[in-house]
């Protein structure tokens, strides 16, 4: 399974990032496509009720892959087996990561203090490993405020994993996957990387978050 490391990449990495070549990412995904497309189907079917300015409709209604409220049903239940299919083959398809097990979690990042700003995911994952999956649909809206955003979900996520008197070794890397219903306006890729590396040498071993981007507009 491919590692992404930055020779692959076909630029030289900036600091945290590092841009993915299309091809490599393309050829990957191609593997899990079909199957992936068949379990949409197949969900959306079962969405016959649906309420649309507190009436309901008992008619069926075309819904945007990109809207959250759809992707959360997908993947919400421990249950489903189709449902920890999905969340599996988006996380292996994008990340590094091999999962055996996956649970998801409540989203809802409890504020530390009352005027802190609340955060909520769409979709939060942990591994039998001990890592921490945030999955997040994006629809629309500036990438810098995006991104930006992102990160500070990110920031607390690793921020709670550890207590006063625990070590900092305990802490588990924290990775993100965002489908971004856009295009990459800056450099025209697929899914582009981001995490904490080395300036000189461009290792990022010990980085707590890793993110990924994938950028979903045709």
């Amino acid at each position: 399974e491919p590692t992404y490391p930055a020779w692959k990449a076909g630029v030289l990495p900036l600091n945290y990032t590092r841009v993915l070549k299309t091809s490599n990412m393309i050829s990957h995904l191609r593997k899990n496509a079909s199957l992936f497309f068949i379990f949409l189907k197949k969900k959306r079917k079962e969405v016959t009720n649906i309420r649309v300015g507190g009436k309901s409709m008992d008619k069926e209604k075309n819904i945007p892959f990109y809207n959250d409220l759809l992707f959360k049903y997908f993947v919400y239940n421990n249950e489903d087996q189709e449902c920890m299919y999905l969340l599996k083959t988006i996380i292996e398809a994008v990340t590094p990561l091999k999962c055996k097990e996956l649970y998801v979690k409540n989203t809802e990042l409890l504020p530390s203090h009352y005027r802190e700003k609340r955060a909520v995911l769409d979709v939060r994952v942990k591994t039998s490993e001990g890592e921490t999956v945030n999955i997040e649909i994006q629809a629309y809206d500036d990438f810098e405020n995006v991104f930006k955003r992102f990160q500070y979900y990110a920031c607390k996520n690793i921020a709670m994993q550890i207590e006063e008197g625990d070590d900092y070794n305990q802490l588990k890397p924290f990775y993100q996957i965002v489908l971004y219903h856009e295009y990459d306006k800056e450099y025209h890729e697929l899914v582009r990387e981001f995490s904490n590396t080395g300036n000189k040498y461009h290792d990022n071993q010990r980085s707590l978050i890793y993110m990924y981007f994938v950028f979903m507009k045709e």
